[in-house]
């Protein structure tokens, strides 16, 4: 591999040259899953499957999102800070489990997030449409039992206990 300032004077006949093209600024490339869900008063990681910038030349640190219009049922959090919500982060921050939604108990069952994503040069705008599912489980039990419920991805379902005589 020679610069292009530096190939030789006089290749030969038959002679092969190897030319490597760097990528310079190519646009950034965004991926949103159609939507995430989340159980009802539940939180939920927000992985790379669900929301996913990419840049041949731009580290996942580099790529920036900014929350353009914030749920209106809940928020985003970056972990360990799961008090204060977030309106930016970075794919890096997805890419390492560090985002995560939280579904507000009470609030409607749907909603969006509306986030853009920039290298720098580029910008890209996507929606991300959240649903809530409420889970409803019956026990018929006369000793009190642990019971850990999981019903999406993983993650802790909301549990209220109602007494009933």
């Amino acid at each position: 591999t020679w610069p292009l300032a530096r190939l030789p004077p006089r290749p030969k006949c038959g002679q092969t040259v190897k030319i490597r093209i760097k990528p310079v600024n190519d646009p950034l490339v965004l991926t949103v899953s159609s939507r995430l869900f989340v159980g009802e008063g539940s939180s939920v990681n927000l992985t790379s499957t669900q929301l996913r910038a990419t840049d041949s030349d731009t580290t996942p640190a580099n790529l920036r999102f900014t929350v353009t219009e914030p749920p209106l049922i809940g928020g985003l959090f970056r972990r360990p800070d799961l008090e204060q919500a977030i309106s930016d982060f970075t794919q890096e921050d997805i890419d390492n489990g560090r985002i995560v939604f939280h579904h507000t108990l009470g609030q409607p069952l749907h909603g969006k997030i509306k986030v853009e994503v920039t290298d720098g040069s580029y910008v890209k705008t996507s929606d991300m449409i959240i649903t809530t599912q409420a889970l409803s489980i019956h026990f018929n039990t006369t000793a009190y039992q642990a019971v850990t419920v999981s019903a999406i991805e993983g993650q802790p379902a909301g549990l209220a206990i109602l007494h009933h005589s």
